[in-house]
């Protein structure tokens, strides 16, 4: 998005006009632009905890993936195969972290 159309936006927020569902209606808004949206004009907490639920959620995704995985690797009763999901846990969730922890410092960037 260009400046013009930036700042054709910006005008249209400040006169009242819904722009979630001006870019709902136009595919040339992209995420990006929804997300700025979210920091500038919506109450702080608000936007807050509408960026981080897809974080938490995937995050929780990832915890019950490694309880269910091991569960069944510990039903083989294999302590060398318990031993490696074991130790891969840590690795999984801290590549995980650096992703999350990158693409909060982008939106954050963006403020």
């Amino acid at each position: 998005m260009n400046e013009q159309d930036r700042r054709a936006v910006e005008g249209m927020a400040r006169c009242g006009i819904d722009l979630e569902g001006l870019c709902a209606s136009f595919p040339k808004f992209s995420k990006e632009d929804k997300r700025i949206y979210t920091f500038s004009h919506e109450k702080p907490f608000k936007a807050v905890v509408r960026m981080s639920v897809p974080l938490i959620a995937g995050m929780f995704i990832m915890v019950m993936y490694n309880f269910v995985d091991t569960y069944f690797i510990g039903l083989t009763r294999d302590d060398y195969q318990l031993a490696a999901v074991s130790l891969a846990y840590p690795v999984m969730m801290g590549m995980t972290d650096l992703v999350f922890h990158d693409s909060i410092g982008r939106v954050l960037s963006l403020l």
